[in-house]
């Protein structure tokens, strides 16, 4: 899948070592990109370990950006003390509910998309 709302959803998960997408090339820190692939949905799963969304690879939602997901998101990056997220990339800022909603739409792309794939 390819969004520009999965840039974001990198460059916030890129903010945490423990979180990162990668160490270097595509999807590390600055160099994020609008695919949700294996590394993102990698760095999702640690995301939602690490913050205790779920507690093993068989909980619902493993690897997802869903509900409980968003609002762990939200939660995290608004205790970091502050409300306004600013990606590595010097042009743009997002608030935490916009990046909510662009979560959202991405995670409602996906749900179709699995839907397709379902059906195929």
């Amino acid at each position: 899948m390819s969004n520009s709302s999965i840039k974001r959803l990198q460059q916030l998960l890129n903010s945490d070592s423990d979180t990162q997408i990668a160490a270097s090339g595509a999807g590390s820190a600055g160099n994020e990109t609008e695919y949700y692939g294996s590394l993102t949905r990698a760095a999702v799963r640690k995301f939602q370990m690490k913050y205790g969304v779920v507690s093993s690879a068989s909980d619902a939602g493993y690897g997802y950006v869903g509900p409980n997901t968003r609002a762990k998101l939200q939660e995290v990056f608004s205790e970091a003390g502050s409300s306004q997220i600013t990606p590595s990339t010097p042009t743009a800022s997002v608030t935490v509910d916009e990046l909510s909603a662009q979560i959202q739409a991405m995670l409602e792309q996906v749900q179709a998309l699995q839907l397709e794939l379902e059906a195929a």
